[in-house]
């Protein structure tokens, strides 16, 4: 149903073990969560199903049954099995398919070309964070954020700090986040030199990466996967950091270069080294992109326009009404 956006709190949320049932690799277990998630649909009987994680549903494709389905593409990795696999099927079916960056719509598009006359883009966006005196800025504090995996490419971002150093061997790096990388991560901060200029935060609470970027000199994003919208790089902008980050999937719809960051190739240390450089050298052009980069944030990424394009895209594809714009256009 359509309840109203300002009363999500009383909504209620029915927790499948979708994910529990893949790691399994049981078949009795993967068809008792298909069964489990046709009944709650045909129980609550929607007037339309938006799908949020394409590439957990796409094994519970069948379970959607006759419900109008909303696909908001999140990434392109499962994309590589082509337009035949549950993915490409999940898109095909969807009475709309949503791509978080144009370069995620253009993903989507490569897969099943069949989608482009339902296909639109609707850029991510976060709320504003909370108002109030920014913390001091340490000049030599860089800080990165996301989980330690490889696509993350923070061993470029070791590799940059370490040609650093030496001529600034007060600099130091907060990485803030866990996953299974964190070891070989601390290995090589170690056989780099490097143990005493990186700090492994682990897990931090949402609540306080916004404090943590704004003392921060800059915000590094060294991702070597495309990354399909790139959070980080609009908490940076809201934080009224600039931004050092690799050119890859929806990174440049956020970052406009020179004036909210710089861009460099994506596992290139060398061009990262000197893009983190200039900005240390630079203090008034860093803080001047980082004030140009707030208000990007403001304009281009209001979080209550956002929810109400979604709530009328939902509302629309509910009523079987034409979508206003279409082949990975910019939502109104």
């Amino acid at each position: 149903r359509m309840p109203d956006l300002m009363d999500f709190e009383s909504t209620p949320v029915h927790r499948l073990p979708m994910v529990e049932a893949l790691q399994q690799h049981d078949p009795q277990a993967l068809a008792r969560v298909r069964l489990q998630l046709a009944a709650l649909i045909r129980q609550i009987a929607p007037q339309v199903c938006h799908v949020n994680s394409q590439d957990i549903t796409a094994y519970f494709l069948g379970a959607l049954g006759r419900c109008p389905s909303v696909v908001t593409v999140h990434s392109s990795a499962t994309f590589r099995l082509g337009a035949d696999s549950l993915m490409g099927r999940l898109l095909t079916g969807a009475a709309a398919v949503v791509g978080v960056s144009h370069a995620m719509s253009a993903d989507a598009r490569a897969l099943t070309p069949a989608i482009a006359p339902r296909l639109v883009t609707l850029l991510n966006a976060l709320p504003e964070p909370p108002a109030g005196p920014p913390p001091p800025v340490d000049p030599q504090r860089l800080l990165a954020a996301g989980r330690l995996v490889v696509e993350k490419g923070f061993d470029v971002l070791l590799d940059a700090l370490a040609t650093l150093r030496p001529r600034w061997p007060a600099l130091k790096l907060v990485l803030l986040g866990d996953g299974p990388a964190r070891a070989e991560l601390e290995a090589q901060a170690a056989a780099l030199g490097l143990a005493d200029a990186v700090e492994f935060r682990g897990w931090v609470a949402p609540e306080r990466v916004h404090a943590e970027m704004q003392q921060s000199a800059l915000v590094v994003m060294p991702s070597v996967w495309r990354e399909p919208f790139g959070l980080i790089a609009l908490q940076a902008a809201q934080a009224g950091r600039p931004l050092v980050a690799s050119a890859t999937g929806g990174i440049p719809e956020i970052v406009q270069p020179e004036q909210t960051g710089l861009l460099v190739p994506p596992g290139d240390a060398a061009a990262l080294a000197a893009a983190i450089e200039r900005l240390l050298q630079d203090p008034a052009q860093a803080d001047a992109m980082g004030a140009a980069a707030a208000l990007h944030a403001r304009t281009q990424f209001d979080f209550e326009r956002f929810v109400t394009r979604y709530e009328t895209l939902l509302a629309t594809v509910a009523a079987g009404g034409e979508l206003p714009v279409s082949d990975g256009a910019l939502w109104p």
